[in-house]
């Protein structure tokens, strides 16, 4: 069985996440460490813990970004991130979506959801031309 692998990693797009996230730590422990003769923290311990919350669920979404695509013979494509991967067939494919104001991102829609992918990284066309092979009922939206 023949695989194809193509590769999503930018030069910052991986650590810059994590970077970020680091940077953030330290800003928000530095506003929560009490302090004396402070009154009236609380709220602002509060607000920069939500903060915290919300970067947190934006460095796993960045996180859950495809670094690779694999493709087999069969049909299968493999989403591959930091967090997990995920295989579906092309044949589920629904539409490929290059959304209007998310530009440098592909939405791949398929019967159980979505996959969010990066859409700069080379060979981008020889695998739209693989998957419109594969499955020729496939949508293309933006693209």
């Amino acid at each position: 069985m023949t695989t194809r692998r193509y590769d999503l990693r930018g030069k910052w797009a991986d650590p810059a996440g994590a970077i970020g996230f680091v940077v953030l730590l330290v800003v928000v422990l530095s506003f929560t460490i009490p302090r004396r003769g402070e009154p009236g923290r609380e709220g602002q311990v509060w607000l920069v813990l939500g903060m915290v919350l919300l970067s947190s669920f934006g460095v796993y979404k960045t996180l859950k970004l495809p670094i690779a695509i694999e493709t087999r013979d069969d049909g299968m494509i493999t989403f591959e991130s930091f967090v997990g991967q995920r295989t579906i067939a092309a044949g589920e494919l629904e539409s490929i979506t290059h959304p209007t104001f998310q530009t440098g991102y592909l939405i791949f829609k398929h019967a159980h959801g979505r996959v969010r992918t990066r859409a700069r990284f080379n060979d981008i066309h020889e695998f739209l031309s693989w998957v419109k092979q594969v499955n020729p009922t496939i949508e293309f939206r933006g693209i």
